[in-house]
């Protein structure tokens, strides 16, 4: 009800703009939740997200920004970018966890390339405060 569809595709719910969405005012195509948007005019395939207001593609969760997300508040270096985050306020590329900015990390608030552990700084680490 109350959906704009461009294509002749059902979505379910309340004020979708897209295709195939359900739940209330997703944009784009294949979302599931809650003002979810997956709209990339430059990607050939774009699919969904679960959730409440996440923006890219294949992301699961609250507020995350990018690809390739699950948790809350993740985000990539830029919007088109492909990050394989799980967690919690993460951003960068390839973390799991908390507080973590950098890329191929896994643990709680790391700054920097390559570490796992806690409050690490330094690239290539592992344990705590390095």
């Amino acid at each position: 009800m109350f959906n704009s569809v461009n294509q002749p595709v059902q979505n379910s719910g309340w004020l979708h703009t897209g295709t195939n969405n359900s739940g209330y005012a997703n944009a784009g195509t294949f979302n599931s939740g809650f003002d979810n948007n997956a709209r990339d005019e430059h990607a050939e395939f774009v699919t969904g997200n679960s959730g409440l207001a996440n923006v890219g593609n294949y992301n699961a969760g609250i507020i995350n920004v990018g690809d390739h997300l699950s948790g809350f508040r993740n985000s990539v270096p830029t919007i088109t970018g492909t990050a394989n985050i799980s967690g919690f306020v993460n951003a960068g590329t390839s973390i799991s966890g908390f507080f973590n900015f950098g890329s191929l990390m896994s643990g709680f608030a790391n700054f920097d390339d390559e570490v796992s552990g806690y409050l690490n700084g330094d690239s290539r680490a592992s344990g705590w405060i390095h």
